[in-house]
Order: structure tokens, then sequence, then C-alpha cells
């Protein structure tokens, strides 16, 4: 077997396992989970365009949804822990995408193409002698 397919097919049967193991300790998230917060935080900045202040608090909404339906699978701490600890940076998230909206509506188109932009390298990278 070439090195690249050995190495490939060693790695998907480690993480298939995982998988397995945290579909019994987890329960069926994915299908079960509601996405209550997910859809109030969406909800709640309907008037905000897509930018990574947005994507940035719905991720951390879905999160909270997902470390609450893994109780599905039973009692463990870190769905607790991880749970107070997405809450917690919510709520500011949620204030920072309404900001950026503000921010963005003062901006002319330029200027918010220019704020998305990544930044140019300071020093042009050379190649080893």
């Amino acid at each position: 077997m070439e090195m690249f397919n050995q190495l490939l097919t060693e790695r998907l049967s480690k993480t298939i396992a995982i998988a397995a193991e945290r579909g019994d300790q987890y329960g069926d998230t994915l299908r079960n989970c509601q996405w209550i917060i997910q859809l109030a935080v969406e909800k709640e900045l309907k008037g905000v365009r897509s930018c990574p202040e947005k994507a940035r608090a719905l991720s951390i909404a879905g999160l909270c949804d997902i470390k609450y339906y893994r109780f599905a699978g039973g009692w463990r701490m870190d769905n607790i822990v991880d749970g107070i600890n997405y809450l917690a940076v919510l709520p500011d998230l949620v204030q920072f995408a309404k900001d950026a909206e503000t921010s963005y509506r003062l901006m002319d188109k330029r200027e918010i193409f220019d704020h998305f932009k990544v930044s140019e390298v300071e020093e042009p990278f050379q190649e080893p002698l």
C-alpha cells in the first residue's frame, strides 16, 4: 500500500473509533439538538449583515446548544464547565455584532472591503541562501 493511503487509513480508523466513543458518551446531539440558543441569537441579530462578529456570536451560540444537548448521553462535568464558559461570553459577542453593524453602516463600501482585507506582510519572504 502507498505510504499516503496507509497513513490515511490508519488515521481514519482512529477518528472513526473516537467518533463511536463520543457518540456513546454524548448521544445523538446532531439529530436531537433543538438549537434554541442559536436560533434566539439569529433572531436577535436579524438585521445585522454577515460579518466575522456575527459569525462568531452564532458559532458560540451553537456550541452552547451542543454542550447542553450532550447531556442526552449522560453526566459529564466538562459539558457544564464548557457550557458556562460559552454562555458567559455570548452576551458580549452578540453586542459586538450589533456594534459592528452600526460601524459598517457608517462606512462606505470601500472601507468595509478594506476592513476585511488581509493585511500585507511587512517584509517580503526571502528564500534562504
